[in-house]
């Protein structure tokens, strides 16, 4: 299995396809299993860059805390051990967060910067939210409810309206083989809650797209939007049938907007 030696461990990598680099960065508590309904369309386009952050999926870290400037350098690392200087990047919800900083402190490294359902900062509903999730998770709640809770807030109502999805999804996540460990999504919930951006986002200079789902009940897309008005070359879409995870309500649609821009 393909890893790069970064600071306190080996990170796990996927790359497929042919054409231009694109960096996909997962959100919170998510691999490159996260791109799954996407990753055909997008690699018919693009070389994709696909990367388990620290604390989840096959990468593996022997000490050290997580925080999005930390997963920024792992991200580095990986760049230059795969001999990239400049790429497309993508990230979704904490992906997103890491993108940013990306942006930020490595301008060189960045082309063009999609942000999908994500947000500069967390609002005190989001905090509470997330570390309740924590909590659930460590006092041991059942794996099956913990999920559907998860879910009902990442998805759109149209999602559970369709026969069998909730039961696949379901069973696609309590059957994983690589199963987030409780301290580690509590150390990714900290650095996210840590995060604010606001002050930042106007030094982002590459091209940018923000690109929100209508039934984004985490982050919502007119706050997100609003938020992000001071980022000067960007360009704002919203999916009107998806909710958070909105690569995989609408992932044909999710597709063809990103290659839209990045072309």
């Amino acid at each position: 299995m393909p890893h790069c030696s970064v600071e306190q461990g080996l990170l796990f990598y996927e790359v497929k396809g042919k054409g231009s680099p694109l960096l996909l960065i997962a959100g919170l508590a998510s691999d490159v299993q996260s791109w799954v309904t996407v990753k055909k369309s997008l690699s018919s386009h693009f070389q994709l860059i696909m990367v388990d952050n620290r604390g989840v999926g096959r990468t593996k870290f022997t000490s050290g805390t997580i925080s999005i400037d930390q997963m920024t350098e792992d991200i580095i690392c990986l760049l230059d051990c795969l001999g990239y200087d400049k790429v497309y990047v993508m990230g979704h919800s904490m992906g997103g967060m890491i993108a940013m900083n990306l942006a930020v402190k490595y301008p060189e490294r960045v082309d063009k910067l999609v942000l999908t359902a994500t947000t500069p900062k967390l609002n005190a509903r989001n905090i509470y939210q997330l570390r309740d999730w924590v909590t659930f998770m460590k006092e041991g709640m059942n794996l099956e409810m913990w999920y559907k809770n998860l879910f009902y807030w990442i998805y759109s109502d149209a999602f559970f309206e369709k026969p069998g999805m909730l039961t696949a999804w379901l069973m696609g996540a309590l059957n994983y083989q690589y199963p987030v460990i409780p301290d580690s999504f509590s150390e990714q919930v900290e650095a996210i809650v840590k995060f604010d951006f606001t002050e930042k986002l106007h030094q982002i200079n590459c091209p940018t797209l923000a690109l929100n789902a209508k039934h984004d009940r985490l982050f919502n897309a007119e706050e997100s939007f609003h938020l992000f008005r001071t980022i000067k070359n960007i360009q704002f879409e919203t999916l009107p049938e998806a909710g958070h995870a909105l690569h995989v309500e609408q992932p044909e649609d999710f597709a063809k907007l990103v290659t839209k821009f990045l072309f």
